[in-house]
């Protein structure tokens, strides 16, 4: 005979059990997608989604899943003898990327499901091609709006090259584009006491941050595998390695007397391991033009995942060359940890607009003191 209290127990939980289980139901039953489904249950959502029918190889068509939860469900579908894979969506309708960005098809057939996924995968590239198509359609039209308000200025012995700039990386945007993604670069001078300097806003997808331009005429300090060639003995001016390109407009070398007084300069500039702050300060004459093209950069910033400041990024010295009218387009190096040296091109397309913040407090804000700041901060 079972005790009164152990009966009495036994009771409850029975009834515990219905009570739960009938409220899973109920919840179940007011779920409108898969989605909804698979990340509440994912077993229950494959046993009723792809259920075994007796004589036939499946009873369920081939799904679609738009969850961030792939793994789970792969590792869940494979005992039950299905398939899963994955392909990247199409864009929204607005031709944004999809959240999620891969969906996940899962089926009994394997050919059926390969299909099914390079169904998804063309449609994928064809609203890629399409966003791209129109991308470069409206940077077409203000880069010719640009090259217009230039003409009509006439001829400058300088080049206006502030302004916003649409880039083109075909590694980054290759690598870690998503068909929308666009390189951005926003050159601005800036007068201070000590002098004029160029600075310029980057958005290079996975690193963001700030160009700081050197002035003309200035040995590039280290790395060494820059000082160390002959182009101190030549007193000629030293440039990182530009992309081959058919346009030698502004590759002129600047005539001796200039080279002399810069000597000087040179002789006064501490020989450290970073450009010095006079490394920045632009001469009265140092301005982009035909014969003034090719330019010196120095950057800092961020990888735009985690926010982890690039240490040392100033280091590597960058190059950029302005061409075409009225040094309306450029081409470039761009070197970081995370992409080695890397080619850009880019067009001008909108004019120079009021800069918020401080630039020098941009630069400040990336440099050692605050990467170790962000770097004890996590570890609180």
């Amino acid at each position: 005979m079972i005790p009164e209290p152990v009966k009495i127990e036994k009771e409850q939980n029975k009834e515990f059990r219905q009570k739960n289980s009938a409220a899973r139901d109920e919840q179940w039953s007011g779920f409108q997608t898969d989605e909804q489904r698979a990340d509440a249950d994912w077993q229950r959502f494959l046993r009723e989604k792809f259920p075994k029918a007796k004589g036939r190889q499946s009873s369920g068509a081939d799904g679609v899943l738009k969850t961030h939860n792939r793994l789970e469900l792969h590792l869940a579908a494979e005992p039950l003898g299905l398939y899963t894979g994955s392909a990247d969506a199409p864009l929204t309708t607005d031709g944004r990327p999809a959240d999620p960005d891969r969906w996940m098809v899962i089926g009994r057939d394997r050919s059926s499901v390969q299909e099914k996924i390079r169904e998804i995968s063309r449609e994928a590239l064809r609203g890629r091609q399409r966003a791209q198509d129109a991308k470069d359609k409206k940077t077409r039209k203000l880069h010719e709006d640009v090259k217009k308000k230039a003409a009509k200025a006439g001829p400058a012995n300088v080049w206006n090259v502030t302004g916003s700039w649409s880039i083109k990386c075909p590694y980054l945007e290759e690598n870690w584009g998503h068909g929308t993604d666009e390189c951005t670069l926003d050159i601005y001078a800036e007068e201070r006491k000590g002098g004029r300097q160029m600075w310029a806003d980057f958005d290079f997808i996975i690193i963001t941050g700030v160009f700081r331009f050197e002035k003309l005429n200035s040995t590039p300090s280290k790395p060494a595998a820059l000082t160390s060639t002959p182009a101190r003995a030549s007193r000629k001016r030293a440039f990182a390695a530009l992309p081959d390109s058919d346009d030698e407009e502004g590759e002129d070398d600047d005539n001796d007397d200039d080279d002399d007084e810069d000597d000087e300069d040179d002789d006064n500039d501490d020989d450290d391991d970073g450009p010095t702050p006079q490394a920045f300060f632009l001469g009265p004459n140092d301005h982009p033009s035909s014969r003034h093209a090719a330019w010196n950069f120095r950057w800092r910033g961020e990888e735009t995942g985690e926010g982890e400041i690039q240490l040392n990024s100033d280091e590597k010295l960058c190059a950029v060359t302005f061409h075409g009218p009225s040094g309306t387009m450029l081409k470039g190096v761009f070197e970081s940890d995370f992409t080695g040296k890397i080619p850009f091109t880019g067009v001008r397309v909108g004019d120079a607009v009021s800069r918020g913040g401080d630039p020098d407090g941009k630069w400040r804000k990336r440099g050692e003191e605050a990467y170790e700041s962000a770097r004890v901060g996590r570890w609180r």
